[in-house]
């Protein structure tokens, strides 16, 4: 006798072939038959009133590394048919941790990660695979290493090339968290200190990867004027490894570059006629999200948040970033140059006296405070401390 029996249903086994109508037959946990009629008797019979029944959604773009230890159940996935998620994802991680720089990898990380930093105990990598496997979430995981949290470990938010003797630290760093189960390193090339980072840093990490038989997944450093140009870097950097590279969310920003996304889905191709393990994800829809300190030129980032706070009040760094947000500056994706003011919407702040800014574009805000966007942003972060998040319709 089954446990359960799902009738009525339209199933989609995940094959790709089409869907057909059908039973499911479940026992002591797990499917055991799919046809389209069971004679077995079932404890309990579930109609599924014609719906679709089908595996699992694998999200494969996620931040909840932490938000998943905090709720194990996490029905918000559930709700959505996501039983899988990739994690780690945009260089964005929780461990390894080194104590001198815990606070700065912890403020690095609360804007997309949460600040659920509650019996915090994780420093290795494999404290945090143990960790989600002793979890006892309703998810299934698969985790990768993230660069920040690696470079944060050794180097901080230094603003500079990493010596030798760094690049062998954040290579043993690497190097235990794949032999602790990561699938791969992710870059996030765009944020500090992920920016910071030269060739030579990046190949050797990749190397390291290619050794266990990881992949690199990368949020390029530019995707907008030089999109193509960042887009060679990292696939030089994967074809002197000799490893597979995956693109997050590839996107090419800013109005006058809408409708050239092919000439990166060409390069994408002719890499891959070439050899090259190349693949890429991408927005079902035309706007992104990302933390409100990336707006700011990465310079700014320099030594952590609260060196960062401090050029945020200091007058001449205050009118240097609105110099340099008047221009294009190569290597960075200066947004605000290339979308205006009314794309960039504040969608989370942490404390309760800003909350009334929440869903509101920077000219909403300007004129609400009357005063310069660029000043109620810089402003904005300083009460907030950095732990802003933003929409970009950019796309």
């Amino acid at each position: 006798m089954l446990d359960y029996k799902i009738r009525n249903a339209r199933i989609l086994d995940g094959t790709g072939s089409p869907w057909f109508r059908g039973e499911i037959g479940i026992k002591d946990g797990m499917i055991v038959t799919v046809a389209p009629y069971l004679e077995t008797a079932a404890i309990y019979e579930i109609d599924a009133e014609d719906q679709i029944v089908c595996p699992g959604f694998i999200d494969v773009h996620t931040h909840d590394d932490l938000a998943v230890l905090h709720d194990p159940v996490f029905e918000a996935k559930l709700y959505q048919g996501v039983t899988s998620e990739v994690l780690a994802n945009c260089g964005l991680g929780c461990a390894p941790v080194n104590d001198r720089t815990k606070h700065q990898l912890q403020q690095y990380i609360t804007p997309v990660l949460g600040s659920y930093f509650d019996n915090w105990n994780i420093k290795r990598f494999c404290d945090y695979t143990t960790a989600l496997k002793n979890g006892r979430s309703t998810m299934n995981f698969v985790t990768q290493v993230a660069h920040g949290a690696v470079r944060i470990a050794v180097m901080g938010f230094d603003n500079r090339i990493a010596s030798r003797k760094e690049i062998e630290e954040m290579v043993a760093l690497v190097a235990e968290a794949m032999q602790a189960g990561a699938i791969g390193l992710s870059l996030g090339l765009l944020y500090a200190p992920g920016c910071y980072a030269d060739r030579d840093e990046l190949i050797a990490l990749a190397k390291t990867v290619a050794k266990y038989g990881g992949l690199i997944n990368c949020h390029l450093r530019t995707e907008g004027d030089s999109l193509l140009e960042s887009m060679n870097e990292i696939f030089e950097i994967a074809e002197v490894a000799d490893i597979p590279i995956h693109l997050s969310h590839l996107k090419l920003i800013g109005e006058k570059n809408w409708g050239n996304i092919h000439r990166a889905l060409e390069l994408i191709e002719n890499k891959r006629v070439k050899g090259l393990d190349v693949t890429c994800d991408i927005y079902t829809y035309t706007a992104g999200s990302s933390t409100l300190m990336s707006v700011l030129p990465p310079w700014v980032s320099e030594g952590g948040i609260e060196k960062a706070m401090r050029r945020l009040t200091d007058p001449a760094s205050r009118e240097q970033i609105k110099e340099d947000m008047k221009r294009s500056v190569k290597g960075w994706d200066n947004f605000v140059n290339m979308l205006g003011w009314e794309r960039l919407v504040v969608s989370a702040v942490a404390s309760e006296r800003n909350k009334d800014l929440e869903g509101m574009h920077f000219l909403e805000i300007a004129e609400l405070h009357g005063k310069d966007p660029c000043d109620c942003l810089m402003d904005l972060l300083v009460e907030e401390q950095g732990n802003v998040t933003m929409i970009l319709h950019q796309m």
